[in-house]
């Protein structure tokens, strides 16, 4: 789709055409009426005057004549309201394109989160174009309508040169057209360097969020100056193309003046010597100039700008369309579980990568099960296959007899799940835990604290729920994390309930009380517990050992 349809595509975008055609023929009037005006007041020539009420006597059949007056009270009103309407366009276009911004990042968070699992998927470009890539593209859009603005702007002051003066207007068309020369040169350059800083700045982020992501580690090894290194270059290779890119920007804007005061002095000598024009015509065949001049100039910078930032619109767009959306998870209704049944399920990356062979297993409702495995077995992976968000490479997987791989099937089940990477968001503890079921009731919430042992994180143990869990959640410990998660969940009174090495941060004392927890619960809720913790061992649950690419019953 063309950039011309995409802007038509925008909210009021129709609206924002009818203003800048208004702001235009605003322009071409103000100017046409001064031309009369300068001609009447310097007594140069009121036969303009004359001759318009001459035309509206005989061919609008009343006498009505135009005074001075009328005309500078006209002026006067067409330019307050070409200010109003100027104002206005301002307050659209900034409708307009923050309503596209607001449009655009929820577009991508929500997109990124319905597309079909992908492990492989690279979290620092979906964080780059929710933030700096879509805001670019917001700038991109201001551009865009700036330009058009612009452009209408030039060729209303265009047509009123040819009804004034053609012969001003050829020798300036011949001026102006060696700077219009100079701009195309600029513009390729501008795009170049623009093209390189949407590149540069998706692998500076990367970088950067990885380094970020890895503080603890990078703080006790050192090696902070080694990874800055590659940091450093990115930064200085940015700011290369950025002052470039500034540098050309700020030539055509600073040197617009004296070569507009250099133009309008040749036109004026030339119309003044060699065409015999009137002092009345050559003022306003210089403010005309002026004006276009400026218009011109201005243009150049919305199209620089348009340049740059166009780059980042094509990443956006490109990061959106890459999105396999997962119809499955949007249409679905609900069902009560009976059981889950592997069968003949193979499971691989690559052919390289082989994950799972002819894995089959079966658990039944209220069946508690503890899956060990040691790192690399598949444990991530059969979570994925169990929870529908990656499918099988071959083989069946069945939810109450029905397989939920099928096109046809549209059913799911309430699934609590409770990770070893704790998801707390930055956010008060109470919402945090009313993620999943913003109806919970406070007696619940309080009662689950207690028996987990958690009122240790608050004050005095005063039970605090609208104490902040800070953005990197260094209030909390990651045992007090996880069984925050874990609270959440059951919260939702799951079906099945899975947790994956949920509780390999707590303390002995805090482990037993959470294993305590879970017995009293395996009636309520299928649990699934991915772990090492032997502790386990000791209930009644059944085990399983994941190994060799199989899965295998061990009690």
């Amino acid at each position: 789709m063309s950039l011309f349809f995409k802007f038509f595509n925008l909210q009021y975008s129709v609206t924002l055409v009818f203003l800048i055609l208004l702001v235009s023929i605003l322009e071409f009037f103000s100017y046409g009426i001064a031309y009369p005006i300068i001609s009447i007041f310097l007594d140069f020539d009121n036969s303009l005057l004359l001759k318009f009420n001459n035309f509206i006597s005989s061919n609008l059949g009343f006498n009505f004549e135009i005074s001075e007056k009328i005309l500078l009270t006209l002026l006067i009103f067409v330019l307050l309201f070409q200010s109003i309407t100027f104002v206005l366009f301002r307050f659209v276009t900034l409708k307009i394109t923050l309503n596209y911004l607001l449009n655009l990042r929820s577009k991508i968070f929500n997109q990124f989160f319905d597309s079909s699992y992908n492990p492989n998927v690279k979290i620092s470009e979906i964080l780059n174009s929710l933030t700096i890539q879509s805001m670019n593209a917001f700038l991109f859009w201001n551009s865009y309508i700036e330009c058009f603005k612009r452009i209408l702007i030039i060729v209303s002051i265009l047509i009123l040169f040819i009804i004034i003066s053609f012969k001003v207007l050829l020798i300036s068309t011949l001026l102006i057209g060696f700077i219009l020369i100079l701009i195309n040169k600029i513009s390729s350059l501008s795009k170049k360097y623009g093209k390189n800083m949407t590149l540069i700045d998706q692998k500076y982020l990367n970088t950067s969020s990885q380094s970020l992501g890895n503080y603890r580690y990078i703080k006790i090894t050192n090696i902070k100056e080694k990874l800055f290194t590659s940091i450093e270059e990115l930064l200085k290779n940015f700011n290369s193309n950025q002052f470039k890119f500034t540098m050309l920007s700020k030539l055509i804007k600073e040197s617009s003046e004296p070569i507009a005061v250099i133009i309008i002095i040749i036109i004026g000598y030339i119309s003044s010597y060699y065409l015999n024009i009137s002092i009345s015509l050559l003022i306003i065949s210089i403010l005309l100039l002026r004006r276009l001049i400026a218009n011109i100039s201005s243009l150049f910078n919305s199209y620089q700008s348009l340049l740059k930032n166009r780059e980042s619109l094509i990443y956006v767009e490109r990061i959106i369309k890459n999105f396999e959306i997962d119809k499955s998870f949007k249409f679905y209704t609900k069902t009560s579980f009976a059981d889950i049944k592997f069968t003949n399920v193979h499971y691989w990356y690559s052919k390289n990568k082989i994950i799972f062979k002819d894995l089959n297993i079966l658990i039944k409702k209220n069946e508690p099960t503890v899956i060990y495995g040691k790192s690399g077995s598949g444990k991530s992976s059969l979570i994925n296959l169990m929870t529908g968000i990656t499918k099988p490479s071959k083989g069946h997987i069945y939810l109450n007899g029905d397989d939920i791989n099928s096109k046809n099937y549209k059913k799911r089940i309430k699934i609590g799940l409770v990770s070893q990477d704790e998801v707390i968001f930055n956010m008060s503890l109470l919402d945090n835990l009313l993620l999943r079921n913003p109806k919970a009731k406070k007696t619940r919430i309080i009662e689950l604290i207690k028996s987990l042992g958690l009122e240790t994180i608050f004050q005095n143990k005063k039970i605090n729920l609208e104490m902040t869990v800070n953005e990197i959640s260094s209030n909390l410990s990651g045992g007090e994390k996880q069984r925050i998660s874990l609270i959440r969940e059951i919260l939702i009174e799951p079906d099945i309930l899975i947790l994956d090495e949920a509780t390999s941060a707590l303390d002995n004392v805090s482990l037993k009380k959470t294993i305590n927890f879970l017995n009293k619960i395996k009636n309520k809720t299928t649990l699934i517990i991915f772990t090492h913790q032997k502790e386990f061992k000791n209930f009644n649950f059944k085990i399983y050992e994941l190994k060799k690419n199989n899965i295998f019953l061990k009690k």
